[in-house]
């Protein structure tokens, strides 16, 4: 057992030495953020048939907008801005508050911030999270019109 623990030694000190950078990992937001700006009816504007209860965002540049699917809601856009998180997300809470729509979720960490609201009578909501991304704010807004009266 004594004449292993040298070798067990010189292998713990050799696996503290000189390591490789690791590989860079693939941002899986700008894979996810192209796959919207492609999808059909892919944009990099605001949609023009957002409603009133949904605007742009003051200073945010578009990103990727596109229809959505029927699970996220009618449409989801994103957008970069200097601004931070908690500023994107109060902006569209306070819109959010004004159009009547009720707190579904709210979640705040350091660097993310989310927040959820709707209306089960109309079917209007929206979703947004705005995280910091290096010198900017990224955020994705997923928002449902509301179903046809009738």
């Amino acid at each position: 057992m004594r004449a292993a623990l040298p070798l067990l030694a010189a292998l713990v000190l050799s696996a503290c030495g000189d390591q490789a950078e690791p590989a860079p990992v693939p941002d899986k937001n700008a894979e996810a953020i192209a796959r919207i700006a492609a999808a059909p009816g892919g944009t990099t504007r605001w949609p023009p048939d957002a409603p009133a209860f949904i605007p742009q965002y003051p200073g945010g540049a578009v990103t990727a907008a596109s229809g959505g699917n029927g699970v996220v809601g009618d449409t989801i856009v994103t957008f970069n801005t200097p601004d931070s998180p908690d500023a994107v997300v109060a902006f569209y809470q306070a819109q959010a508050t004004k159009a009547g729509l009720a707190r579904i979720s709210a979640l705040s960490t350091r660097q993310s911030t989310l927040f959820s609201a709707g209306d089960p009578a109309t079917g209007r909501g929206m979703t947004i999270q705005a995280a910091t991304r290096g010198d900017h704010t990224a955020a994705a807004l997923s928002f449902a019109r509301g179903r046809a009266p009738g």
